[in-house]
């Protein structure tokens, strides 16, 4: 079965998605307190009920609560977004996409996530001369 896609989500579903994809696992609690829209307990419930029913996520009960993780890699996600983020907003380029999020958010960065920057972007230099 083929992964459905988030296109096809809702606004507030795409809302909650992002949130399990930011937490890794979530319950209607950490919904109800941590989606950015106010949403009640039931609402949250309904929402995580709906996406595990689209197949976006899985449920596990464990007590009283459930939890629900996404179906999908959280990496390939984001990569699957960041392409269409590079595509609508910087030509398709993905050295003006990452180089404009430098410009504004570069100074946010420590030193180890600088380092860190710095050594992937040499990897890839390395795998592109090796190819």
């Amino acid at each position: 079965m083929n992964q459905p896609e988030f296109d096809q989500l809702s606004r507030r579903e795409r809302e909650v998605m992002y949130l399990v994809h930011e937490h890794g696992e979530v319950c209607a609690e950490t919904v109800k307190n941590e989606i950015e829209t106010p949403i009640s307990y039931s609402g949250a419930r309904r929402y995580l009920s709906i996406l595990e029913e689209k197949g976006f996520l899985t449920m596990e009960n464990r007590g009283n609560k459930y939890f629900y993780k996404p179906v999908a890699n959280t990496t390939e996600v984001g990569l699957k977004f960041m392409k269409k983020i590079f595509g609508s907003f910087f030509a398709g380029s993905p050295t003006l996409g990452i180089a404009t999020f430098m410009q504004k958010e570069g100074g946010k960065l420590d030193d180890q996530e600088l380092a860190s920057l710095e050594k992937l972007l040499q990897d890839v230099s390395s795998e592109d001369d090796q190819a």
